[in-house]
């Protein structure tokens, strides 16, 4: 694998210093669904998921390794090791590539707060439907410093777009706050932290 972009790097750690200045806590994320276009120049380029021969789940893994060294020692970051991941995995397979990272970051004594999102856009609406309520009942951290990022959208498919329908959005707020709600009660039961 690649080392990390340094002039990248530079950026991140300007930014990350500006914020400590103000005591801002920064999400430091993957942010693009557990995929990768391995053409990016070319948008139509398919992307691969996170696991495959194109992307192995080491290639995830190791990227995570370089940052956390890099800025393991920053308590006003956050790592989030992928903002909403779409339905290219099962939840526990998942699940389980998110242990193994968790792992080894531990490991190598990555000690800042971890958070985790579960498939299918880190919904709480579906958390029980897709299986990520029993695919992460059992997320482990030796410290205790990871916690399960939910997201919920107050629309009518709760995924962000009012569908030119601009002031039906909190039509379905009292659903959207029952889900969190559900999920609220999941954690509490399995002794889980939660990011809503």
């Amino acid at each position: 694998f690649k080392p990390l972009d340094t002039d990248y790097l530079y950026h991140l750690k300007t930014q990350i210093a500006l914020a400590k200045k103000y005591n801002v806590t920064l999400i430091l994320d993957m942010h693009n669904m557990a995929r990768y276009n391995l053409d990016p120049p070319k948008k139509t380029s398919k992307k691969h998921a996170i696991g495959t021969q194109h992307v192995p789940k080491q290639a995830f893994i190791d990227v995570w390794i370089r940052l956390g060294m890099y800025f393991k020692n920053h308590e006003n970051i956050i790592f989030g090791l992928m903002n909403e991941p779409m339905h290219d995995h099962a939840p526990k397979r998942w699940a389980d590539i998110n242990q193994e990272l968790i792992d080894a970051l531990r490991k190598r004594k990555i000690n800042n707060i971890l958070l985790v999102s579960p498939i299918s856009f880190s919904a709480a609406h579906n958390w029980y439907d897709v299986g990520n309520a029993a695919a992460f009942e059992k997320i482990h951290d030796p410290i205790n410093k990871t916690w399960i990022e939910i997201h919920q959208y107050f629309d009518y498919f709760f995924d962000g777009h009012l569908n030119g329908k601009k002031d039906q959005h909190l039509t379905f707020l009292d659903d959207a706050v029952s889900y969190l709600y559900d999920v609220t009660e999941w954690a509490k039961k399995h002794d889980h932290k939660l990011l809503l």
